[in-house]
């Protein structure tokens, strides 16, 4: 069996369509339908079922994907390793960031290896995008929001506890009180998480077991930057990570709402998600370890390392957690 052919094979059964693979891999169609029929010959078995407009997994080829994605993957971590020791570094980091991570956090802890010559490259998403990027080994690791819940593909590891608080922009009349109730906040104009995702539900719930009404939402926020902005300009309320309310980010901009009840707040922590199997080159590993010593500072700062499980549900694949997390 060619691992080529396992690769190919894992192309077409994510595109469901055999030109679209093709273009992915850079090789002609014939080619690559070629290599699905050598495939499906050494397996003796029909792995895609031939439709219209592409092509579907047989209950055959749902089975062979399942262990063909940890094969290739595997084969993937051989390389990288062998790669690195021939070169005699680390080479790439890859890892994701998720929204909300404080860019205090990935600033001092890059900066001393990026002095060595490491090469790194940052991508943003959720905690289900980064689930799926580990499992096919296209990232190391990922920084992100508590998300994931406990299982042997993924491991786990909390840095600190950051929830999402009620922040309004430094000049809001809302500041000028000594406890804002969810009445209060419901008559405000807001930034409001996006649809779908676990902190919108949390916001929805807020103010519908109060018995009131959604507010005046101006954006729904997938990314922080622009709209904060624009959020300034309105006077926009908004749920912020409290790490990020700092003078160093966005302290200048917004400020925590002082709540009636000190438990109004999205609870949430940040933390270090990477594939159990994986290989993780040296400087991967020194990464991780500058960046749980940035946590440190943050969580001393005002946070507290969260050694709970993540208590809502999740849509990300599940992770394990480390050992020293479940002494």
């Amino acid at each position: 069996m060619n691992t080529d052919d396992i690769g190919y094979f894992l192309a077409v059964a994510g595109s469901q369509n055999l030109s679209a693979a093709a273009r992915q891999l850079g090789i002609s169609q014939p080619t690559l339908t070629k290599s699905v029929a050598r495939l499906e010959r050494a397996l003796g078995m029909q792995l895609f079922e031939r439709k219209a407009r592409g092509v579907v997994l047989t209950e055959s080829g749902q089975i062979f994907a399942a262990h063909a994605r940890d094969i290739h993957a595997r084969i993937e971590d051989a390389s990288i390793a062998m790669r690195d020791l021939r070169s005699g570094r680390a080479g790439l980091v890859r890892i994701g960031v998720g929204i909300g991570i404080p860019q205090m956090l990935l600033a001092d802890a890059v900066r001393p290896l990026m002095r060595q010559g490491m090469m790194i490259e940052m991508l943003g998403g959720t905690p289900a995008i980064f689930g799926r990027l580990l499992l096919n080994s296209e990232i190391d690791f990922a920084v992100a929001g508590s998300g994931f819940a406990n299982d042997g593909d993924l491991m786990w590891k909390p840095l600190f506890r950051d929830p999402r608080v009620v922040a309004a922009p430094v000049n809001h009349p809302l500041h000028d009180r000594a406890g804002v109730s969810w009445p209060d906040l419901a008559t405000q104009t807001w930034l409001v998480p996006a649809t779908g995702t676990e902190a919108r539900g949390w916001l929805e719930h807020q103010f519908g077991s109060r018995g009131l009404m959604f507010p005046s939402a101006m954006v729904a926020l997938r990314d922080h930057p622009f709209p904060l902005r624009l959020g300034v300009t309105f006077n926009a309320l908004a749920l912020l990570e409290r790490s990020r309310l700092g003078p160093s980010e966005l302290g200048h901009a917004y400020r925590e709402v002082a709540m009636t009840s000190s438990d109004d707040l999205f609870d949430r922590s940040a933390g270090l998600v990477w594939r159990a199997k994986g290989y993780l080159s040296p400087t991967a590993l020194r990464l991780m370890k500058q960046i749980e010593s940035a946590a440190r500072v943050i969580a001393g700062a005002g946070g507290t390392v969260d050694h709970r499980a993540p208590r809502r549900r999740s849509t990300a694949p599940r992770a394990r957690r480390t050992t020293e997390e479940t002494r």
